[in-house]
């Protein structure tokens, strides 16, 4: 019986490696999609854009997918409010809830590329 379940556990977390691989792949369909789409645009062409930040400051090339749902959010925004790519990332800069504990994260390893 235990074999039965330690089998079952097995397939569930392969299903799920799985899926989240088909997810990074996805994104980086997208990541390419975003890259052709603003190739060769300066950046105040690219800043008039793209979606608005509550603030009135334009977002992120990755906030362009903000409105059908296919974003990711910063999470270099989430942790400190800043980016390094600024309107050049591929990550989304509109808000997002972040899950406490990835806040957490980010802020004591204060490593935000690798979580991403």
């Amino acid at each position: 019986k235990s074999s039965h379940s330690s089998a079952s556990f097995a397939a569930e977390h392969l299903q799920t490696d799985d899926g989240l691989q088909i997810k990074r792949l996805q994104y980086q369909q997208h990541q390419r999609m975003l890259r052709e789409r603003f190739q060769g645009m300066s950046v105040t062409e690219l800043a008039r854009v793209l979606p608005v930040m509550p603030s009135g400051e334009p977002s992120s090339m990755g906030s362009f997918l903000h409105q059908t749902n296919e974003c990711r959010p910063c999470l270099a925004i989430a942790a400190s409010t800043t980016c390094k790519a600024g309107i050049q990332c591929m990550f989304c800069h509109l808000p997002h809830e972040v899950p406490p504990q990835v806040l957490e994260a980010l802020c004591r390893g204060g490593n935000e590329e690798k979580i991403r």
